[in-house]
């Protein structure tokens, strides 16, 4: 029987200016799968994650979510927005909110749900990250991995079908990285689909089912992460590699 995927990406493209970023990029990721994607930086990882959902429009391709295409003319983004769950670098936590007001909010002003609702889910999504004590410490009481895992569970909140993470890990101190990972590990073992664009070599081994190597704005190599860390086909990939091993 063959599954739909989750995601699928066909032959996209990405400019800006001049600078070709995305190169006919075509992959595809199923239900409850963790896909790491590995790269130089500058390589177009990024972008990827935010053409996903629209943060950057794609100049050409085709993305489909969940058997959907997007249509940016037609989708409401917004709701796909509410589908795919995004973690960046930077944890973009409200300084002037609580961490449970931080993960309530949307689902009080984009869900329109009642206040009582949104801290009991809230509540439920700190608890998950292992923060339910911190529920009323603002973010500069907060560790960065904390905040980190506030942004976790602010995105889970929203019950996405698709989590997508932008080198999570890349801004917080190396004694903070553990706490982040596990609580990405939790979510996967949860069945969450996952796409993570990491260096996190050990992350990736422990929880990803496949790796994706991208250089110069394509997918080059691709296959477990085992298979890419210790047999890398590509130059690129090779080079790569024992940079960060």
């Amino acid at each position: 029987m063959t599954v739909e995927p989750m995601i699928r990406v066909v032959g996209l493209n990405k400019h800006f200016g001049r600078l070709h970023v995305l190169r006919d990029v075509n992959f595809q990721v199923v239900k409850g799968e963790v896909v790491v994607i590995l790269g130089r930086s500058g390589s177009g990882k990024s972008t990827l994650l935010r053409c996903l959902n629209y943060l950057e429009p794609p100049d050409s391709g085709e993305i489909w979510i969940d058997g959907q295409r997007i249509d940016p003319r037609k989708t409401n983004l917004q709701a796909l927005r509410e589908e795919m769950g995004f973690v960046f670098q930077h944890f973009n936590l409200f300084p002037h909110l609580t961490a449970l007001d931080n993960v309530t909010l949307a689902l009080r002003v984009v869900k329109k749900m009642p206040e009582a609702r949104a801290r009991e889910i809230g509540m439920g999504m700190l608890a998950k990250v292992g923060l339910a004590a911190k529920a009323d410490a603002y973010p500069d009481q907060l560790s960065g991995g904390q905040q980190q895992r506030v942004a976790i569970a602010r995105s889970m909140a929203m019950n996405p079908k698709v989590m997508l993470f932008d080198e999570p890990t890349s801004a917080l101190d190396p004694e903070l990285i553990g706490e982040v990972l596990a609580a990405m590990e939790d979510l996967a073992r949860a069945g969450m689909t996952m796409i993570v664009v990491t260096h996190e070599m050990g992350f990736a081994r422990r929880v990803a089912q496949r790796a994706l190597f991208m250089h110069e704005g394509s997918f080059i190599e691709e296959g477990t992460p085992a298979e890419l860390f210790e047999n890398p086909k590509t130059p690129e990939a090779r080079t790569f590699i024992s940079s960060i091993l």
